[in-house]
């Protein structure tokens, strides 16, 4: 235990030489990684971090690749267990916290956790707790528990309340949570000053400074992040997404940019919980159509994006195909160089996981080692082979962006072939085509009487 706990809020070597390694792997997992309001968090003063939590280890990392420093994270106990989990964890300053299901009797460590927070905030540095205390693999939140609000009281009371701490709001989305080249968007939020909740924990008591601390914390966050209310009718808003976003952007003159589809995002969810509050009997309509049209989706291995575009024309088929053609070598380059390991650290690991949501975790940290093991030795066949380590070191980096060439023209290749299986599937008696196009004529008739 003492040494997860020993030195946390210093700056440590290691910390910052993993993290310069791993950052290049975790901006290779992300096709754009977008990084707003970085200008909220300010310097020298101590800050409690708190973001939303949907994707486990990877919602910690886009925290630590997002900003300048290195902040300390609290973090539920179980995931300490495996000894080398907990070495990695411990360089990124994980420190666990334990909970009811970890045994009553684990509850007492929990005052060091406190005690090494305290430590952390009196110095100036950046804590960051998840408030809800679980991820949730969808976009929308968990009530939030009390921690945050206990250990700012705990570091008031013991600074006899002349602490200037700062709670600050953060919000991560992801466009897609495991799949490689997705987007991801942290955005920070202005800065809660905590001296209006200290007023409140001494002459209300620390009930009612907790509740209200704590709302205001979940408001602030549901602005910068995307969270679908009603979590039943979760399918009805996440084919909205699919379905609209793109169109909410043009409507309001955005680009489509990871964080302009937040922005559309929360619009849709705005207008169609209106809509379904006043509406309760056409609910169970659009959650069947929903969730059947996802269903479909998934049984056909077919995505909004292909249905959108459609049958492919002649011209796009040349198109794609040239460019593909051009890239070849470089493709056949990446591919046998990296595709196989690729595919270990990606997909071969994820019938064994069994929350999905550690998925990316999972295969970021297998990969790192994976990768970095490989380059070397590839650096030394190389140089064996050529008898140049600097020409061997270039060609190892120039593997890099071919591996990333190989997996887009495997995209654009499959996403071209799904386009011809649309006209297949057009010109078929498809039982599951036809009933997927009338729930998805369904939802968009729908759509457009409620969003436009």
């Amino acid at each position: 235990m003492n040494f997860k706990m020993k030195d946390v809020e210093k700056w440590s070597l290691r910390y910052a030489f993993v993290k310069g390694w791993v950052s290049l792997f975790f901006r290779l997992t992300f096709k754009k990684f977008s990084i707003k309001g970085l200008e909220n968090v300010p310097k020298n003063k101590p800050i409690i971090l708190a973001p939303n939590h949907q994707n486990a280890l990877t919602d910690a990392l886009a925290i630590v690749f997002s900003l300048h420093g290195q902040p300390v994270f609290l973090s539920r106990a179980d995931i300490f267990k495996n000894k080398l989990a907990a070495y990695f964890l411990n360089i990124f300053k994980l420190v666990p916290v334990y909970r009811i299901r970890d045994g009553k009797d684990s509850l007492s460590n929990n005052q060091e956790t406190f005690e090494t927070s305290i430590k952390v905030l009196e110095n100036n540095k950046i804590l960051c707790l998840f408030p809800e205390g679980a991820h949730i693999g969808m976009k929308s939140m968990l009530p939030h528990k009390k921690a945050v609000p206990r250990i700012a009281f705990l570091a008031g009371e013991k600074t006899n309340f002349e602490i200037d701490l700062q709670v600050i709001p953060v919000g991560i989305y992801y466009t897609h949570y495991y799949n490689f080249r997705s987007d991801l968007v942290v955005q920070y939020g202005k800065p809660i000053p905590l001296k209006e909740y200290f007023d409140i924990y001494r002459s209300e008591g620390e009930l009612k400074a907790t509740q209200v601390l704590k709302d205001k914390i979940y408001d602030e966050v549901s602005q910068l992040c995307v969270n679908v209310p009603d979590k039943d009718d979760y399918p009805i808003y996440e084919q909205g997404f699919e379905l609209y976003r793109e169109k909410v952007c043009k409507k309001s003159g955005l680009k489509q940019t990871p964080a302009n589809k937040v922005k559309a995002e929360q619009s849709i969810i705005s207008t169609l919980k209106s809509y379904l509050d006043e509406h309760l009997s056409e609910k169970e309509g659009l959650l069947q159509a929903a969730s059947a049209y996802k269903r479909l989706k998934e049984k056909l291995c077919l995505s909004d994006e292909t249905l959108n575009r459609g049958e492919i024309k002649g011209v796009e088929a040349i198109k794609s195909l040239f460019i593909f053609t051009i890239l070849l070598p470089f493709s056949i380059f990446g591919a046998i160089l990296h595709g196989w390991l690729f595919y270990i650290t990606h997909y071969s690991i994820r019938k064994n996981i069994k929350d999905q949501q550690f998925y990316s975790s999972f295969s970021l940290g297998l990969s790192t080692i994976s990768f970095t093991i490989w380059f070397i030795v590839l650096f030394v066949i190389f140089a064996f082979v050529l008898k140049n380590w600097l020409l061997s070191l270039l060609i190892v980096f120039v593997t890099i962006p071919c591996g990333i060439i190989a997996w887009e023209m495997c995209q654009l290749i499959l996403k071209m072939c799904n386009r011809f299986k649309i006209s297949s599937l057009n010109k078929s008696d498809n039982i599951d085509f036809k009933e997927l196009k009338e729930n998805r004529a369904i939802l968009i008739s729908k759509f457009n009487g409620i969003l436009n």
